[in-house]
Parts: C-alpha cells; sequence; structure tokens
C-alpha cells in the first residue's frame, strides 16, 4: 500500500491554496490557541501579524483588546478601541459585569450593576463599612440579617428563634 508523506501533503496543498492564506491561516490557528490558553500576551503577538490584513483585521483587533481586557489593563483595551473608532463598545458593556476603574483611577460600576443596586432593599439602620472591625459590618432586624460590605449590603433571611449576638 502506498503511503504519502507529511511533505507531499504540503507540497500538494501548497500548490493548490496560496502560501499567504496558509500563514494566514497558521497565524490565526496559533493566535487562537494562545488566547484560549490564557497566553495575552503570545495572543497578541500573533493578532499584531494578522491585523493588516482586511479579513482578519476585525478578528485580531479583538483579540487584542480582550487580552488586555483579561489583563486587567482597562486602560490600554478602551485606549485601543477609541483608536479604532469604539468599534468594540459591544464587548466593554458585556464584559463590565461588575466593576471597573475610570479614567481618573476611580472605581465605577456598569449601568447593569447601578440598575441592579438601585433596586436592592437596604435596611432601616444604615451605616458605613468597618474595615477594621467586621463585626461592627452586621446587623440584625427582626429575623433579616444585614451585612455591610465595601460595595453595599447583602442580606439572609434566619430562622425567627436566631440572634445575631449569640
Amino acid at each position: 500500500m502506498l503511503r504519502r508523506s507529511q511533505p507531499f501533503l504540503l507540497e500538494i496543498a501548497a500548490n493548490s491554496y496560496p502560501l499567504v492564506r496558509w500563514n494566514s491561516m497558521i497565524r490565526r490557528t496559533l493566535m487562537r490557541r494562545a488566547y484560549n490558553s490564557g497566553r495575552w500576551e503570545r495572543a497578541r503577538h500573533y493578532a499584531n501579524q494578522i491585523i493588516s490584513k482586511p479579513k482578519e483585521q476585525q478578528l485580531a483587533r479583538s483579540v487584542i483588546i480582550r487580552s488586555y481586557w483579561n489583563q486587567g489593563d482597562y486602560s490600554k483595551a478602551r485606549e485601543l478601541n477609541t483608536c479604532w473608532n469604539n468599534e468594540f463598545d459591544h464587548l466593554f458593556n458585556r464584559n463590565s459585569k461588575t466593576s471597573m476603574t475610570a479614567e481618573d483611577g476611580t472605581q465605577t460600576h456598569s449601568s447593569q450593576v447601578k440598575e441592579w443596586h438601585i433596586g436592592q432593599p437596604l435596611p432601616l439602620k444604615l451605616f458605613e463599612f468597618d474595615e477594621y472591625e467586621m463585626e461592627n459590618n452586621f446587623s440584625q432586624e427582626g429575623n433579616r440579617v444585614w451585612m455591610r460590605h465595601p460595595n453595599g449590603w447583602t442580606f439572609w433571611d434566619m430562622p425567627e428563634q436566631y440572634k445575631l449576638e449569640k
């Protein structure tokens, strides 16, 4: 039985499909593998190699922005998004489920999180978060136990006989 070797197959493939497309396809595959395995810098390296090709440009830009976002470099991700005509605003809206850092360094929340905060109940007696004495961050109103944390309030409905002081 005749067995074909790897170089023979590559020779046939190269003759039937332009080598430039093979290079792009290989770089795209390497970029995807690096991104999916969490190697953000390597993914950006391959993305930068194919970003000049019109058919690959949007994917490469997306990988670059997402990799900066995943590394926590939000300012660089926003800067690139601005350079690319805010083409990836939808990624920022979808990925900013919790908190972000504004350009001036203050913590901000996405519109979705702000809506959640507005709709949450609050205890009758409000107090500030105490970062030194954690037990000062708890209170009880009836059978509801409240906990104050830096981002707001959390509560638990406990059995009637439960007393926080115990």
